[in-house]
């Protein structure tokens, strides 16, 4: 499994989303109470990316996090928190991915 210098090393943007992805998917899957400080190392490093590179990762953690709610529901709101947190002053950036996963236009 790739690590989050690993992904940096990646000089393809093309190649680091699914990197970014797989990396995500691992710390989500490993336990019903994932890390909260990993996802929030991931989400800071995703959203330094390209905008491009950021959306997709952004959008593939929002599913993973919906779909993954009720096996992970000890930690989804601290996850939630943290990545809001993250998220937040760049919100007019990230609008259409927290709007997809709303149900919102």
């Amino acid at each position: 499994m790739a690590t989050l210098a690993d992904i940096a090393r990646i000089s393809t943007q093309k190649d680091k989303a699914p990197a970014y992805i797989t990396l995500l998917t691992s710390k989500i899957s490993a336990s019903p109470n994932p890390s909260t400080s990993e996802i929030e190392a991931v989400v800071n490093a995703v959203v330094a990316e390209t905008p491009v590179v950021a959306r997709q990762v952004l959008s593939e953690l929002a599913r993973l996090l919906v779909e993954g709610a009720s096996s992970i529901k000890d930690a989804l709101q601290d996850v939630l928190r943290a990545v809001l947190r993250i998220v937040g002053p760049r919100g007019v950036t990230f609008d259409e991915q927290v709007n997809s996963r709303l149900g919102k236009p």
